[in-house]
């Protein structure tokens, strides 16, 4: 049994084992080795809260012991234990709705239910063979080396690491932040850098001093001005650099149009290779040359696919084939040797993984597992690792695997939202996006009489991403989604936002779009703990979700957009027939049946319960049919299908967002008549977000507070 925390000195190290696996746990390191070899960095408190509840196993721990004996030093609320204990779940792989490591004890603490046994001979001298090799490293330093001898820092929040710092924790044990340096800071967002093949120069796509549409504009180390490459209106993005660095390629889409085009490093006329048939997601050069990689859609509803251009013939050839249901291929990137292609797969809700095939499209293969979601991937020189941006622990940070046993670690950086990283192919320096990114729910006061702005305000807010935010049916409470515990999950308050309570705890899963039941006694929702979107209900009071299992596919995506209003049916949104189709239903998960067949995502039934509004993937403004069935006829026209779920419906008509040359507004628009009239002007909504009160007189929907970005330079190391 490992001693209690508050010991003089370090706990002893334990194996926990279930029937899942076994790991071995190095309190004095902050790791957590697997079986099969990976290694979990955990922060200096979530290894003591570990070690508290392993202490006490089969035990009920309070959450105000664990409070008094793992923050006794300073003042904090139940959301760092939270967080901790999420943390803990995430190094075993365990999950709160089915858990076999930590058990939630509602109202009163947890229980560490699963085996734990003194390190056997043989893990002793692992350990000592370890921290032996951590002394000779010197300072302290606490490292674990990957393939190939490229040292992968250790992981922590290290931002906070003196608060985090366990009373018997060395100071020496806190990892080392990776040396970074601004490489570029002008206003807007500087965005999707490449690094050139020798590290020298970095291109970039930024809208410019003037606001203008995205331009390529190319910059050097400890140089003033940036080099502008494009002139264009139209979007440019994804630069990617020839193998001699002469030369850059990106994608143009202006419209409905796009293109590939290539322009001099140097400054020149850009000249068009290709159109293409969506917007591109990724693009790479060959390291010989001849072919280029994109992500393209080839139709408006089908998935991303990884493409090869060949340069010479100006041939294109599909390298991976996605499931139907997938959201696509994205960010491609050939290894160094030009033998293996990189791509991270999305679902259509939800996850998001790293795979491998190779270049001529055969033995594609999982490399990463359970990925909430990816923005960008590059290859280390040796191509032994990538680096890549993932969301974990409720932020986006930099993380790199080893493709030969698919080990992940942290490169630990003070940000904590970080995309598109892009690697130097000779140099091993490191770029990425830095982006100030900040969601809180806003309200706005509904004054009656039409006239003038209305007044709004913030009424939820924390320093990471709160949206979503659904009124119960007697308007007293709100649940909404947010990220502050350290991953996404629900969360309970007063109408006003005051005394935000976590309900879930789904343990690292994307949850969204939380429903009341018309009794206000059950919440439905969507989670993806095993990747695909599922249905989950859950009494409010805090009774743990249970899952409703529709479908035996692992390819089909259900997620939850409305009750009826009798409270008899839950509205779905599912992909399972190859396209999104609205579904309907019982809480208990049977009698699941078609609703639409031309179309449907978000859905409201009306006050009355006779009729049926809803969205499509496919096609822009709102759309109505009987609930029992019967044609559907679109009622709005100028809804965007990016504002799928900024709309409501009350009694007397739609509430939903326009978009116009003159700004963002909330526009209403009444039963029976044609006339649409503008609310409310909004800047930045995040969607979906927008809710009307049940008494119609407030308005919440999810506001960007922040969205900038800049250019990160830094150096994975030797």
């Amino acid at each position: 049994m490992p001693q209690g925390a508050d010991s003089p000195t370090s706990p002893d190290p334990f194996v926990v084992r279930t029937a899942a696996g076994r790991w071995r746990v190095e309190p004095d390191l902050n790791r957590v080795h697997a079986a099969a070899g990976a290694v979990q960095q955990l922060e200096p408190r979530v290894m003591q809260v570990l070690v508290e509840l392993a202490g006490q196993a089969g035990e009920v721990v309070p959450r105000e012991d664990l409070l008094a004996r793992v923050w006794s030093d300073v003042v904090v609320n139940e959301e760092a234990l939270t967080r901790a204990v999420s943390e803990v779940r995430k190094a075993f792989g365990d999950s709160a709705q089915a858990p076999e490591v930590v058990e939630t004890i509602r109202g009163t603490g947890y229980r560490f239910i699963a085996t734990v046994e003194p390190v056997a001979d043989k893990d002793k001298t692992e350990v000592a063979t370890a921290e032996a090799r951590d002394v000779r490293l010197g300072s302290g330093l606490r490292r674990s080396v990957l393939v190939g001898g490229l040292a992968v820092l250790g992981a922590a929040l290290v931002a906070a690491a003196v608060v985090w710092a366990a009373p018997w924790q060395s100071a020496s044990s806190a990892p080392t932040l990776l040396e970074t340096q601004p490489f570029t800071s002008y206003p807007g967002r500087e965005r999707m850098p490449a690094l050139s093949p020798d590290g020298s120069r970095v291109a970039f796509a930024w809208t410019g001093t003037e606001g203008d549409d995205y331009d390529l504009y190319l910059k050097q180390e400890n140089t003033g001005d940036p080099l502008r490459l494009t002139t264009d209106p139209a979007f440019e993005a994804f630069p990617a650099w020839s193998p001699d660095g002469t030369t850059l390629a990106f994608a143009r889409v202006a419209g409905d149009s796009a293109a590939l085009y290539t322009v001099p490093a140097l400054g020149g006329p850009a000249r068009k290779l290709i159109d293409v048939r969506s917007f591109v997601l990724g693009l790479d050069w060959s390291p010989d040359g001849a072919a280029l990689l994109f992500a393209e859609r080839p139709a408006p509803d089908a998935p991303y696919r990884v493409m090869r251009l060949d340069l010479a013939t100006r041939d294109t050839t599909a390298l991976t084939q996605p499931p139907p249901s997938a959201y696509g291929d994205l960010f491609p990137r050939w290894a160094p040797d030009g033998q293996t292609v990189a791509f991270a797969r999305r679902a259509r809700v939800g996850g998001q993984d790293l795979y491998l095939v190779r270049a001529d499209g055969t033995n594609e293969r999982t490399l990463t597992q359970g990925e909430l979601s990816i923005r960008g991937l590059d290859w280390t020189p040796d191509g032994e690792r990538l680096v890549y941006a993932s969301y974990q622990s409720g932020t986006f940070g930099l993380w790199q695997v080893a493709v030969a046993t698919g080990a992940v670690t942290w490169l630990p950086t003070r940000a904590e939202r970080i995309y598109n990283p892009s690697v130097a192919d000779q140099t091993g320096a490191l770029v990425y996006e830095e982006l100030t990114y900040e969601k809180d729910i806003w309200q706005i006061d509904l004054n009656g009489s039409g006239e003038g702005e209305p007044p709004s305000r913030p009424i939820i807010t924390s320093t990471r991403w709160d949206c979503e935010a659904y009124y119960s049916p007697d308007g007293t409470r709100l649940v909404f989604t947010s990220s502050r515990s350290g991953t996404l999950e629900l969360w309970l308050s007063a109408a006003d936002g005051a005394n935000p309570v976590q309900l879930t705890d789904v343990g690292g899963a994307f949850v969204g779009n939380p429903r009341w039941s018309p009794d206000g006694e059950r919440i439905a929702f969507y989670a993806t703990p095993e990747g695909q979107a599922e249905v989950f209900v859950m009494d409010v009071e805090g009774s743990t979700p249970r899952r409703l299992r529709l479908d035996d596919r692992t390819d089909a995506n259900y997620w939850v957009t409305a009750w009826s209003r009798d409270g008899q049916w839950i509205y779905a949104a599912s992909d399972r027939s190859g396209t999104w189709q609205l579904w309907k239903l019982r809480p208990d998960g049977s009698d699941l049946s078609p609703v639409t067949v031309d179309g449907g995502f978000a859905a409201h039934e009306s006050v009355t319960g006779d009729t049926l509004f809803y969205t499509k993937r496919t096609a822009p403004g709102i759309w109505m049919q009987p609930t029992e069935g019967g044609p559907e006829r679109q009622v709005v026209e100028d809804l965007n299908l990016a504002d799928w779920g900024n709309w409501d419906v009350t009694a007397e008509g739609l509430y939903f967002i326009r978009r116009t040359a003159e700004g963002t507004t909330i526009a209403f628009q009444g039963f029976g008549e044609g006339e649409v009239r503008t609310v409310a002007t909004i800047p930045n909504i995040a969607s979906p977000s927008l809710e009307v009160s049940p008494d119609g007189r407030r308005i919440l929907y999810a506001r960007i507070e922040q969205s900038d970005s800049d250019l990160i330079l830094t150096h994975l190391g030797e």
